[in-house]
């Protein structure tokens, strides 16, 4: 009975250290671990370059796991790998790029074949020994940078061919040390997509103040008539625009313009129309003339083909109440009569500016009396849909324009633009929204 308790005495000890060594060898790898983080936290305090964090993440890297050479890259939008940075010599497709040490690493292929496995896998893979033809016949290994909509890049470490395979603790090692390395990589890029964006958001606001001080910030005052106007860009700029000008003593100028496109570039085309109308509208007094000009000029400088300017231009008579017109491609104005109650489009248009230089306009002219309305409109009021995606279209304007026919122009304005927009049931537009309302008193 003494003599089994010896026989089994050495076969526990035996199993008692070896589970010792093992736990050894744990704690040791966790320090490592430990001990390359707290390292790379440091050094990472201080860079910002995403070029600085892939270099010092490749070289804690190979050192933790006595790696000889290595490369690291991240993948572009395409998904195509980037140009390597690298350890222990150049990659031979760009020598000079990210070189760190000198030695005879190149990018064969059992290690490119590896790294985009990778990655397709999104798991560190090790390969003990290459075949020949070529290809490495040293230890390799290849880590994903995880990301948090899918890897980043790979990062691939190789051994001399008489070294032993990475171990598991090599792997678990570089897996923490990879991880940690790309965070620190995508947290860069969003900080950056962050300031970009606070930038544009700054750029846009300004554009927007700039534009809104283009417009008409109060109503003006004309002897025998009322006027009142709003624009509301969809967004924060917009292409639509309206304006005043008193063209000489007793002649009063409208325009209503309409650039085609959104956002930026059709606020740049805005401001390019608004100023050159205004100057020629100090030229001449003739709303034909004006767009005659503005066409030419606009002809010459728009470098963007797709790019073109609807207006509507009038010229108001303050002593005979005669308002002449030119219409360069715009939405038709609707005019009523208040002798005969009927509201009716304002008819002769002409092609709009930017298109063809030679374009021909002509003066038309009515003859305003008491009580009688002018609406002028850019297309995203007829245009603007219900939630039933049903269009508001001209009819429904005119309807509009009729039940505000005793309101003064600012409050038919308001008005119409309020019910607008409960009829879409929501105080969004999807497009750029500009009325101006006169009416003769």
């Amino acid at each position: 009975m003494r003599s089994g308790l010896s026989l089994h005495a050495p076969t526990d000890s035996t199993r008692l250290e070896r589970e010792i060594d093992e736990l050894s060898g744990e704690i040791l790898e966790r320090y490592e671990e430990v001990n390359i983080l707290y390292r790379l936290c440091d050094c990472f305090r201080d860079m910002f370059e995403e070029t600085e964090i892939l270099d010092r993440l490749l070289s804690e890297s190979a050192r933790s796991v006595r790696a000889r050479a290595g490369w690291v890259a991240v993948l572009n939008p395409d998904g195509a790998l980037g140009v390597p940075r690298v350890l222990g010599g150049a990659c031979e497709a760009d020598p000079p790029q990210g070189r760190m040490a000198h030695g005879p690493f190149r990018a064969h292929a059992a290690a490119s074949a590896l790294a985009k496995r990778a990655i397709a896998e999104n798991r560190i893979l090790s390969l003990e020994r290459g075949s020949g033809n070529g290809q490495s016949a040293a230890p390799l290994m290849a880590a994903p940078l995880p990301g948090k909509a899918g890897p980043l890049g790979v990062l691939l470490l190789e051994k001399t061919q008489a070294e032993e395979p990475f171990r598991s603790g090599d792997l678990r090692l570089v897996t923490a040390v990879a991880a940690f390395g790309a965070s620190v990589v995508e947290n860069r890029r969003l900080a950056l997509q962050m300031k970009h964006a606070e930038r544009i958001r700054g750029e846009i606001e300004l554009a927007r103040t700039i534009q809104q001080g283009l417009l008409p910030s109060r109503d003006p005052e004309v002897a025998g008539l009322q006027v009142a106007g709003l624009c509301r860009p969809a967004h924060d700029i917009g292409g639509d625009y309206f304006g005043y000008t008193h063209v000489r003593p007793g002649r009063f100028g409208i325009t209503v313009a309409d650039v085609s496109g959104h956002g930026i570039g059709a606020a740049i085309g805005m401001v390019m129309a608004r100023c050159l109308i205004q100057s020629e509208a100090h030229r001449s007094g003739s709303p034909s003339r004006i767009a005659r000009r503005v066409n030419e000029l606009l002809n010459r400088d728009l470098t963007d083909p797709g790019m073109f300017v609807t207006a509507f231009l009038a010229v108001y008579e303050e002593r005979t109440g005669r308002l002449r017109y030119a219409n360069a491609g715009h939405h038709p104005p609707l005019l009523y009569r208040a002798a005969t109650g009927t509201i009716e489009p304002l008819r002769g248009a002409s092609l709009a500016l930017g298109i063809e230089p030679h374009t021909r306009y002509a003066d038309r002219a009515e003859s305003l009396q008491r009580g009688d309305i002018l609406v002028l409109y850019t297309d995203g009021f007829t245009e603007a849909r219900s939630p039933r995606e049903e269009m508001f279209g001209l009819e429904r304007l005119k309807q509009m324009a009729l039940s505000c026919r005793e309101m003064s122009a600012r409050k038919a304005v308001e008005k119409m633009v309020g019910r607008l927009a409960q009829w879409r049931a929501k105080p969004a537009f999807d497009d750029d929204i500009t009325l101006v309302v006169a009416r003769k008193v």
